[in-house]
């Protein structure tokens, strides 16, 4: 099964920020699909 999580964040004079995860879910786990840098920090 492959699901995709998607959070969304929104403030009032800013604007809004969409962030996805893809994840192929197996039997014995699950595996990141999205190849999105995660070295840096909002």
């Amino acid at each position: 099964m492959v699901l995709c999580l998607e959070t969304r964040y929104f403030e009032l004079g800013w604007g809004e920020l969409q962030a996805e995860d893809t994840f192929l879910v197996t039997t014995s786990g699950f595996e990141l699909l999205t190849q999105a840098d995660r070295s840096t920090h909002l």
